[in-house]
């Protein structure tokens, strides 16, 4: 609820810049998908632009498209996220299910499956492998023998 305030102040004035602290800190996944999805109509719809400070680097994926990693007060890493995502090895599938948290548990068990995070209505997988085009047809192996839509 909190969040949802911070946000709705910082509106009153029509910003072109919001500076977010953790803004899904401590929210359910489904407030989470909520306020991400309100962050990106926000941007697209009113041309607010949002500078987002977060360690949860697989769900800004789904609002960022470019940003800088940070580690220890020094720039590691920064650029598009499609460039630092190929840089730093890793795929991002996202996979729709009735049941993501029972596939999510299914999932993880792969072993190239670096990070893998569920919300009320699918999956978001890290893959590390070089040749990751597999992890479909794993994914759906998985999901009829759970015999999930």
């Amino acid at each position: 609820m909190l969040q949802k305030f911070s946000v709705a102040h910082a509106l009153v004035h029509e910003p072109r810049l919001i500076i977010a602290d953790e803004p899904t800190a401590n929210l359910d996944s489904e407030a989470r998908g909520n306020l991400l999805s309100l962050i990106l109509k926000l941007n697209r719809d009113k041309k607010i632009t949002f500078l987002i400070s977060s360690h949860i680097l697989f769900e800004l994926s789904r609002v960022c498209n470019s940003m800088v990693i940070i580690n220890r007060g020094k720039v590691w890493a920064s650029g598009k996220l499609d460039d630092l995502l190929n840089k730093l090895k890793t795929k991002l599938v996202r996979v729709s299910t009735d049941k993501p948290e029972e596939l999510a548990a299914e999932v993880k068990k792969l072993s190239y499956v670096a990070h893998i995070e569920a919300d009320v209505r699918s999956i978001l997988i890290g893959v590390t492998s070089e040749d990751y085009n597999h992890v479909y047809s794993d994914i759906l192996d998985i999901a009829k023998n759970l015999e999930l839509r």
